[in-house]
Formats: C-alpha cells, sequence, structure tokens
C-alpha cells in the first residue's frame, strides 16, 4: 500500500505561477454584453453627477459600481425577469376545444416497419378555477423574486459598507 502511494506522489508537478493579465480582465468585462452601456452612463442613469471614474471612492461609488458589475444581482434580475414572463403566460386564456391532430407512426419491430394512422386528441385539462389560481401563483413568484432582488442589492450594500469601514480602520491604524 505504501509502494502504491509513493508512486503516486513521484510525478508531481511543480506549480508554475501564471500572473493575471488587467488588459485582458478589462477587456473581458468590457465585451460582456454590447448591448449593455458602460459604467459611468449606468451611474449617471442612476442619478451619480460627477465625473467617472471618481478621484475618491466611497460607499456610493463603490455600489454603483457594485450595482453593475455583481453576478449575484444579474442573476436575481433574470429569475425576476422569468417570473414575470411566466405571470403574462399564466394570464392567458386557455382554448376551449378540442383539437384532433392526425399522426403517422413508423416504429420498426423486430426487423419490420408496420405504419399506421394515429390521432392525437387535446383536450384543456385546466378549470377557470384552477387557471385563476394558477395565474395568482405565478404572481406570487413574482414578489417573492423581487423581494429576492432587493434582498440581494441590501447584502451588496452591506458588504460594501462593512467592507469599506474596515478598510478605512485598517488605513487609520498606519
Amino acid at each position: 500500500m505504501l509502494f502504491i502511494s509513493l508512486c503516486g506522489c513521484g510525478q508531481m508537478k511543480g506549480y508554475v505561477l501564471d500572473q493575471p493579465d488587467s488588459d485582458q480582465i478589462t477587456q473581458d468585462f468590457d465585451t460582456r454584453d454590447i448591448t449593455r452601456e458602460s459604467v459611468d452612463v449606468f451611474a449617471a442613469k442612476l442619478g451619480y453627477n460627477r465625473p467617472w471614474p471618481p478621484e475618491k471612492w466611497g460607499l456610493e461609488e463603490l455600489m454603483y459600481t457594485a450595482l453593475y458589475f455583481s453576478p449575484r444581482l444579474k442573476v436575481a434580475r433574470q429569475n425576476k425577469e422569468l417570473f414575470e414572463v411566466s405571470a403574462q403566460l399564466s394570464g392567458l386564456e386557455i382554448q376551449k376545444k378540442v383539437q384532433v391532430a392526425t399522426e403517422y407512426h413508423t416504429n420498426e419491430v423486430n426487423g419490420e416497419k408496420p405504419w399506421g394512422l394515429g390521432f392525437t386528441v387535446g383536450l384543456p385539462f385546466f378549470s377557470e378555477k384552477k387557471q385563476k389560481v394558477l395565474s395568482e401563483k405565478s404572481l406570487l413568484y413574482v414578489d417573492d423574486a423581487t423581494l429576492k432582488l432587493t434582498q440581494e442589492i441590501w447584502l451588496l450594500h452591506s458588504e460594501l459598507r462593512n467592507n469599506l469601514f474596515r478598510w478605512n480602520a485598517n488605513a487609520a491604524k498606519r
């Protein structure tokens, strides 16, 4: 057993440090979504009226940047949009008529290909009461997604505030 363990360790490769390329990282951030405006335009739309990038970074500037770049907020926004579309679709009327469509089957069985003509029948299976309940339920999902988005924004703000406080406290100690 010891021999097998030593053989496994015999071919360990050394770690080669790969420095991050800041230009490439910046380019990746800038090109991640071509339909999205730049950070300075985004901050200006939200009411930031000073030149960007700021000379002195405070909680407000960090928050605008975090709102723009945070992947957690992007996921929360997309979930909210998804549930809004789902709520709109759940409010649509279901067709109340029976639909019949023809089908053609050619499934191979034991090397032979029998064929047959079939019919597909589509029946409406939601009552009006059930459709109303599903529509109301989808609106609750929209409310939940909105609350989760608000929670993510609050958590982001809280984390930024705490980190900025720690950074300023450490800077004051120096």
